[in-house]
Parts: C-alpha cells; structure tokens; sequence
C-alpha cells in the first residue's frame, strides 16, 4: 500500500520530467557515465550546472525539509507538477515509510537525450533508497523517481532462538550416509 502512495505522488513528478526535455543533442543511444562519485553540496542550481552537484543539492534540500530551498531546483514543468508542499509531502512519505534520513551516499550520473539521471543513494533507518533526479541541460531538475529499496544492513544483527526453545533439548549426533 505505502508503494503506491509513493508510487501515487512520483508519477506526476516523472511525467513532468518527461515533458520538459530540452532538444536532445546527437548521441548513439547508449547512455555515457558522468564521473561523479565524490561531489561537494551546492547552495543552489545557478552555483553550479554540473548534474551531480544539483541533484545532490536538490536531494540535501529536501533531507533538511527545506521544501522551498529543493523546489528553487526545479524547471517550470517539474514545479507545476511537484511544487514545495508536494515535495514536503513526498519527504515525510519516503521518512514514514523508511525510517529517519542517516545520510546521502554514493552519486553517479548516466547522459540521456533528455538530460542526466542522476542517482542520489539515501540512506534511511530501514532501507536505502536510490533517487533518480533528472537534471536538464539548463541544469535545473525535471523529475523525480524511487529506485528499488535495499534493506538496511543491520550490524552485528545475530538470530536468537524463540523463548519457547529449550537448547539443551537437542544433541548433536555424527551420521554417515552411504558407504
């Protein structure tokens, strides 16, 4: 159910991407990676064009709940659809169902026709989440999308045996099978 609530308010937010491409420059099809694995904070879209910097601002911005600060990130297309108090909503969703925000991981970008796809890794209590911001050539945001979830590593995690188990109820017997 928490699915498609999430999945409820990215669709607007993927479809505006999608309807705000700038003219695709000439590329062979394929996808070409952008060096993007240890990218500072940025202010705000005009501080820098790179895709990462923007995705990873957009992203901090929305962490912090500052709903105002993440939609100055975004193009015309991607704030009609998503404007503050959405994104805000969108936030405490992702929070809600994942648990408290720990931290913004890994970033990579992947060039599109329409623009980078930025991958966000964010790290919740329970699961991390990849993020694909879509940043335009005018390095503004033009959509949003969840990845899939991965469950949270837990540290040290071990498993106990139920209460109603009595340990010293069970031997351990060598047994050889065939000859």
């Amino acid at each position: 159910m928490a699915h498609r609530l999430i999945l409820a308010l990215l669709v607007p937010i993927a479809l505006a991407g999608c309807s705000s491409a700038a003219s695709p420059a000439p590329s062979s099809g394929l996808p070409s990676p952008v060096a993007a694995s240890s990218v500072g904070a940025s202010g705000s879209p005009a501080a820098s064009a790179d895709p990462a910097s923007v995705a990873r601002g957009f992203v901090d911005a929305l962490s912090r709940g500052d709903d105002v600060a993440a939609q100055s990130f975004e193009d015309a297309a991607m704030l009609a659809a998503a404007p503050a108090a959405k994104l805000g909503q969108l936030w405490t969703q992702l929070v809600s169902q994942y648990g408290a925000f720990q931290a913004i991981g890994d970033i990579a970008a992947t060039t599109q026709p329409a623009g980078t796809v930025v991958t966000v890794q964010c790290a919740f209590a329970q699961a991390t989440l990849p993020l694909l911001v879509t940043v335009t050539g005018a390095g503004k945001v033009g959509g949003l999308h969840a990845g899939t979830p991965q469950p949270a590593a837990s540290p040290g995690a071990t498993s106990s045996p139920a209460a109603y188990v009595n340990p010293g109820s069970f031997e351990d017997t060598a047994v050889t099978v065939g000859t």
